[in-house]
Order: structure tokens, then C-alpha cells, then sequence
């Protein structure tokens, strides 16, 4: 079990270096977080960096919505929206953790 911490680059940080130590040995770990994956496992060992995958988006996400009012994809909690004169509050929110995806809103 990992240990709670306080941003996703410190909990991304401990599962490079646990794959790193008892991934199978040539075995690949993806990050869908938008992190940098690292070069130069022991074991040639290969982390992938995963921005989309390969959903279609069309078909993808229609079905998170579904699992909204269920509970089961709470999409609300993962948006934060910022006016456009906030984007170094919403820069530093993310680099911290305490917003995943900040976005921003421009007024006309």
C-alpha cells in the first residue's frame, strides 16, 4: 500500500523507484499522469508515457459521464477554474497537487 503524499509527483517519484526495484525484469510500466518517463531502468525495464491512449473520445467519454451521477468518475472534483488573470495561481496549484486540472476561463 502507498503512503498518502502530499502531490502526484512525489507518489509518481515512489512508484518509478518501486517498479524500478521489482518490476519484472523488461516489463513496462505506463504513466497516464503526463509525466516525464524516465530513461535507463535496471533490467531494461521501460516506463511509457501515456497522454490519451487509444480511446476514442466520441465513444470514451460519453461513458465517464455515465459513471458521474453513480459516484463512480467524479469528474467534478478533478476541474478547478480560474479566471485568466489567476494562470500563475492555477500553475502553482498544479505543480503543488492541489489542483489536477486547472482551467482556465477567458471573459470576452
Amino acid at each position: 500500500m502507498l503512503p498518502h503524499l502530499p502531490n502526484h509527483r512525489e507518489a509518481i517519484n515512489l512508484l518509478l523507484q518501486q517498479f524500478s526495484r521489482s518490476g519484472t525484469p523488461g516489463g513496462k510500466a505506463a504513466l497516464f499522469s503526463g509525466a516525464s518517463a524516465p530513461g535507463g531502468l535496471p533490467g531494461e525495464r521501460q516506463v511509457l508515457n501515456v497522454i490519451q491512449g487509444d480511446a476514442v473520445p466520441q465513444k470514451f467519454i460519453p461513458k465517464l459521464i455515465k459513471l458521474y451521477p453513480d459516484g463512480r468518475f467524479p469528474f467534478d472534483r478533478l476541474v478547478k477554474f480560474y479566471d485568466f488573470t489567476k494562470i500563475n495561481r492555477a500553475i502553482a496549484d498544479s505543480k503543488h497537487g492541489t489542483t489536477i486540472k486547472p482551467v482556465l476561463l477567458i471573459s470576452h
